[in-house]
């Protein structure tokens, strides 16, 4: 047990610390001594040599798989820097407000109280705001989370006790934020710290991990390195399990970027074959978080219907801002399959909200589309992804075409930058889908008997999102 006592200058916060100065120099250079007595947390092999980078380097990036304790080991930093580091000040950011507040100031605030808890009397000390990502323990000595939304939060710091800046989910922080911490970053003791799975292979967090700098210190945390999937059992509970990377490897089979992405933490091959770059696909998943929720513009539905050995039919919900909804409806005849289409359609409007319902008339779909045609009227669109380009002098087909549109709409850099919800199958799915050029020069999307060669599946959600999305059908009323 630690008692912290260190008199500040004014103590105006009346915080203090029982501890030697010796003391508090062994745990600032032991961070997980003092995670373990003072928060109240155990780190396991990566985690440590990740904390004790900090220590000897002015950057340390991590790339890392899903469910490694990351962001946890992000907040147990923070505390472990400001706390023994008398007048410091840490400052957190992420690409988003609620990637800030309610995923590593959740962690903080939880060590925090749990710190507190264990040292007793006093605590910790500092004031810690009920719902502001802020814990000031006095005067130029705090702890501050930003999002990324404004390069200027990170000018005018400085601190004698030295600035720790901490990079959640690093590959989606803007360029410029890079800029303005490094500008931050500039005396002997401060530190870096960019944490993240590596989804894009270009910009600052990829560039990391091609220096050769000596004041770089770079970690990787793949699924297998887990305790949790080591030992094949539940070792450190919140973690990835093998049972998760069982899974995963059936659905997103080892070729694909979500596989090397979120389970082995690394960075995807970059492939001139892929329709959809990983990275803009968590691009558009973020502006899917700050998407406006009031709206209630008219929406295009799009329908794949499931075929002999599929599990769902799909249903796709998208506006001219991007894809609002993707639903799954149990595999069912062609009877029962109309009525959840409709049930789906009377959900959210019918006629007064939705222009559109875009039917996978191919195969099985093709009873479906008929039925809802004979119910429904000209609201009924039929899409067939065999059938000739509209592009025909560029695509092989209209389902060539459908992806080509929905990539150029996903482009970051492009006109449109729509949004797409966070659903780890729909990602896996758009971003597995390859490409080639054929003989006449005719892009062509592969087949799905080529993707389960490769261990892909279906690409059902998808099929139903860039349906919803093709510049096609009766309203072409967006996009254009």
């Amino acid at each position: 047990m630690f008692l912290y006592r260190y008199n500040t200058p004014q103590g105006k916060r009346g915080f203090s610390m029982m501890m030697s100065k010796s003391e508090v120099l062994r745990l600032r250079q032991r961070p997980d001594l003092f995670i373990e007595h003072v928060l109240g947390a155990k780190l396991w092999g990566k985690q440590i040599e990740i904390a004790n980078g900090l220590k000897d380097h002015r950057i340390v990036a991590v790339r890392s798989c899903h469910g490694s304790g990351k962001t946890f080991l992000a907040a147990q930093l923070a505390l472990w820097w400001l706390y023994t580091r008398p007048f410091s000040t840490v400052i957190t950011t992420a690409p988003t407000g609620r990637q800030v507040t309610d995923l590593l100031w959740k962690e903080i605030r939880k060590s925090h109280k749990r710190a507190c808890d264990i040292v007793g009397g006093p605590g910790l000390g500092g004031e810690l705001l009920p719902k502001a990502p802020r814990l000031v323990v006095d005067d130029e000595w705090l702890c501050v989370g930003f999002s990324t939304d404004d390069p200027t939060s990170f000018q005018g710091w400085h601190s004698p006790g030295g600035i720790l800046a901490i990079f959640d989910e690093a590959p989606g922080i803007a360029p410029d934020i890079w800029d303005a911490a490094r500008g931050v970053i500039v005396g002997e003791h401060d530190r870096l710290l960019c944490i993240g799975n590596p989804t894009e292979t270009s910009g600052p967090f990829y560039n990391l991990f091609q220096t050769a700098s000596k004041n770089v210190a770079k970690f990787h945390i793949s699924a297998y390195d887990v305790p949790n999937v080591k030992e094949g059992k539940s070792v450190i509970p919140g973690l990835c399990t093998k049972e998760w990377v069982d899974e995963r490897k059936e659905e997103w089979a080892p070729s694909t970027p979500m596989w090397q992405s979120r389970v082995m933490g690394n960075f995807p091959e970059a492939s001139d074959s892929t329709v959809i770059p990983l990275s803009w696909a968590e691009a558009a998943i973020a502006r899917y978080e700050r998407r406006d929720k009031s709206t209630s513009k008219r929406l295009i539905m799009a329908v794949d219907v499931a075929r002999f050995g599929a599990d769902h039919t799909v249903f796709a919900f998208a506006d001219e801002d991007g894809v609002r909804e993707v639903v799954r409806a149990p595999k069912a005849d062609t009877m029962e399959t109309v009525g959840y289409v409709i049930q789906a359609f009377n959900d959210r409007g019918g006629f007064q909200n939705v222009d559109e319902i875009r039917v996978d008339a191919d195969g099985l779909g093709a009873g479906v589309f008929d039925r809802l045609k004979e119910q429904l009227g000209n609201i009924i669109v039929e899409m067939r992804g065999g059938m000739r380009a509209t592009e025909n002098e560029r695509y092989l087909n209209k389902r060539a075409e459908w992806y080509f549109t929905a990539r150029r709409k996903l482009d970051p850099d492009g006109d449109f930058c729509i949004f797409m919800p966070n659903s780890t199958t729909l990602t896996a799915q758009m971003t597995a889908i390859k490409f080639k050029i054929n003989s006449r020069g005719l892009l062509q999307i592969e087949s799905k008997e080529d993707m389960k060669k490769r261990g892909v599946k279906s690409p059902d959600e998808a099929d139903a999102v860039v349906m919803a999305l093709a510049n096609e059908g009766v309203q072409e009323f967006f996009f254009v």
